[in-house]
């Protein structure tokens, strides 16, 4: 069953060198697959390549290492729903690994099978790497997917570094610093290479657009509020609003309700009237670990509606009246909440 965007998990596709990887690169590889393994909500997409023939027992692909360091790091329950390796019929003599899911390309050509590979991720990440990387990164910038092909390694990645560098460090929110220390770092040890890897990882997850979801009263006196203030001042932060009603998503609206706080990545909740739906979709996100905005109209809140005792001791956003400054406040709020914790709690 097809899960609407507005759902489903970040896909993150990983690729690069099928042969001649250096040594060096493997902890760096290891540490990619083990820091997407530790973000709940995403799923990572690879081609499945494991060795090229010809080639020695050990000299194994860049996909190989991340894929199995990410299954070694995953509950085996959770394997199937968080790895996908996208196949084509294409009769190569690449030996392949089917770790998690498969789901096959149309078409019957390498170019099919990578466009189909891109086509469907909403970020890459790329090691090393020859022909086929450079295509997939080429698709990927053609169709605004943001990538972080590394640089300490050599091949198409680094080539697509070098070419694309002040485009990438403004996509990645990263200062020259930052970037110089990146591409000095090849012969760091397997430690500085591990952690060098979580944080590129970061940076990658962190250049997406977050989404926002919107916990409040869907009645006409709230219109203003919404249209206003909230999906203003999240959209103003370059993320994504999901209120479902406006959505018009068709099923089952109390599992679109789970799956939109499962999926998003912080909450904003409108407390005025301390609305049942409201509450309960609260109580959700904390249970979940989402982080939360609160607000609400000063005066909303009579003895009629006594705040609980969980809610009573948390920071709110109040306000007045619907005003400009009311967008540049919650605005403010959103953008000093951090983008990603370093380690994130796993959830169902």
């Amino acid at each position: 069953m097809t899960v609407h965007k507005l759902f489903a998990p970040r896909r993150v596709g990983v690729c690069g060198s099928s042969r001649g990887l250096p040594e060096e690169a493997v902890p760096f590889c290891q540490g990619v697959g083990a820091r997407l393994a530790h973000e709940p909500h995403v799923v990572i997409v690879s081609g499945g390549a494991k060795r090229r023939p010809g080639t020695a027992e050990d000299d194994l692909a860049a996909d190989w290492y991340i894929v199995s360091a990410a299954e070694r790091d995953l509950p085996p329950d959770m394997v199937t729903e968080r790895i996908e390796t996208v196949l084509s019929d294409v009769r190569g003599t690449t030996e392949h690994f089917y770790i998690g899911s498969s789901r096959r390309a149309r078409g019957k050509t390498s170019q099919a099978r990578r466009f189909a590979f891109v086509r469907s991720i909403d970020a890459l990440f790329a090691v090393g790497g020859g022909s086929g990387t450079a295509q997939e990164l080429a698709l990927a910038t053609e169709l605004s997917i943001p990538v972080l092909p590394a640089p300490l390694f050599g091949g198409a990645a680094k080539e697509v570094w070098a070419a694309y560098r002040n485009e990438l460090l403004k996509d990645l929110r990263i200062d020259e610093a930052t970037a110089g220390r990146w591409e000095e770092s090849g012969q760091a040890n397997s430690e500085q290479l591990r952690k060098l890897a979580f944080e590129m990882v970061k940076a990658l997850l962190d250049s997406l657009p977050r989404h926002c979801f919107v916990i409040m009263p869907f009645a006409e006196d709230f219109t203003g509020l919404y249209d206003f203030v909230i999906e203003p001042a999240i959209r103003n932060a370059g993320h994504e609003p999901i209120r479902l009603d406006r959505a018009a998503v068709p099923g089952d609206v109390g599992r679109q309700i789970h799956d939109g706080i499962r999926a998003c990545d912080y909450a904003i909740a409108v407390l005025d009237g301390l609305r049942a739906n409201v509450l309960y979709e609260l109580g959700l996100a904390h249970g979940r670990g989402k982080p939360t905005i609160l607000i609400n109209r000063i005066g909303a809140l009579t003895d009629h509606d006594f705040l609980p005792f969980d809610l009573s001791m948390q920071q709110r956003l109040e306000y007045h009246a619907l005003e400009a400054s009311l967008v540049k406040r919650l605005q403010a709020a959103i953008e000093s909440m951090p983008n990603h914790q370093a380690v994130m709690a796993r959830t169902g």
